[in-house]
């Protein structure tokens, strides 16, 4: 069988203010060290480094019938990364600790959401292959078992030699979550299903029985799809963002390390998300459940506690941390001691200039506090 190729384009514009104060608007969650050596970016790339033979599962984890092994690879091409520009020297450090040389970094100017981001990336490659195969990827997700991913990849590539579609990947729920989008599953495919619906990050009945129905998945923002047909499906559903993109690449300035889309231009796109611009509307959308991955998409602090190795007491202590009589709180120092007593379901987050005390289940209201600095123009934020 014949090697597939694909192009990993990896999205590096996010904050991460959910992750403050550890995370900040000049080092976004993605570039720093959450989990152990690498940062979240740096094992984005590392996940596409190595395309080892597709092993004989599904991407849902069932083993698949003798006689069904997928005897294909997959050849992952150098990567395009879009990031913010005030980011690039972080992006450049990384790559070259890994020994990668990017196809492209492009910067962003300012930030204008993933629909304007992955046009122009499509539109760099459609100049040199439109039948290009982009795999777009955000840079903070993690993924602990990777030949789930890699195997759903492969099922999507062979997806598209069937029909061109925008595809997604889903992943199976395992609890009632409310804050993840949910898809639904449509009509089934060969090797997924099309998408029937795109809901918003539900309340928890309304998760419970996306759960119990299981037609559902976890949107996981990862995609799937040729360059030509996302270029096509953006100017038929979103015809000013497919314009003002067009416009802004051509005034894009490329030197020997970095391309540079320029501000005037780039600031004139309707900032809108993939989802909302083209996969809510377009008639192409396919799904791929993707299961026992280990998907997380690190996006709160009560995320980051549940996929850590906890102590005895469930807790999750890492500096100079000393804790009595405390339960389930994830505890961080980073520049003091800090100690804890008799508390419980807590994150404690200490930076030299701040310091962040929440209960887990208000985890994803930090980006409130976030808020409520940028507006006091507090230097806490950058």
């Amino acid at each position: 069988m014949p090697i597939k190729k694909i192009r990993p384009v990896i999205l590096s514009g996010g904050s991460g203010s959910r992750l403050w104060p550890i995370s900040r608007s000049s080092t976004p969650k993605h570039l720093v060290n959450l989990l152990g050596e690498e940062t979240l970016f740096q094992k984005t790339l590392n996940r596409l480094k190595v395309s080892p033979l597709c092993p004989s599962i599904s991407s849902s984890g069932l083993s698949l019938p003798q006689g069904e092994r997928r005897d294909q690879d997959l050849e992952f091409l150098d990567p395009i990364i879009i990031c913010n520009q005030d980011h690039r020297f972080l992006i450049a450090q990384q790559l070259q600790e890994l020994n990668i040389k990017p196809h492209e970094i492009i910067l962003e100017p300012c930030g204008k959401n993933t629909a304007p981001a992955i046009a122009i990336a499509a539109m760099s490659l459609c100049e040199l292959d439109p039948e290009e195969i982009l795999l777009v990827l955000p840079a903070d997700h993690l993924i602990s078992q990777e030949q789930y991913f890699l195997t759903a990849v492969l099922d999507a590539v062979n997806l598209l030699d069937q029909q061109d579609y925008l595809i997604t990947f889903g992943i199976v729920p395992t609890a009632p979550k409310t804050g993840y989008g949910y898809i639904q599953r449509g009509e089934g495919l060969n090797q997924g299903f099309k998408i029937k619906n795109f809901i918003e990050k539900p309340n928890l009945n309304k998760a419970q029985e996306y759960l119990n129905s299981g037609d559902y998945d976890w949107n996981s923002g990862m995609f799937v799809f040729k360059a030509q047909t996302y270029l096509q499906e953006l100017e038929k559903n979103a015809l000013d963002i497919f314009t003002s993109s067009q416009m802004a690449f051509k005034k894009l300035e490329k030197n020997k390390d970095f391309s540079w889309l320029e501000l005037g231009s780039f600031k004139n796109i309707r900032s809108d998300s993939i989802d909302y611009a083209v996969m809510e509307k377009t008639e192409l959308g396919a799904v791929i459940p993707m299961n026992h991955s280990g998907w997380s998409d690190v996006g709160s602090w009560d995320a980051l506690y549940e996929i850590g190795e906890k102590d005895p007491n469930q807790n999750i202590l890492l500096g100079d941390v000393l804790s009595l009589d405390s339960q389930d709180c994830y505890i961080r120092a980073e520049s003091r001691l800090v100690a804890s007593i008799g508390v419980k379901n807590c994150i404690v987050i200490e930076t030299k200039d701040a310091v962040l005390v929440c209960h887990k289940d208000q985890a994803q209201k930090v980006k409130n506090i976030v808020e409520s600095l940028s507006k006091k123009g507090r230097a806490e934020v950058l």
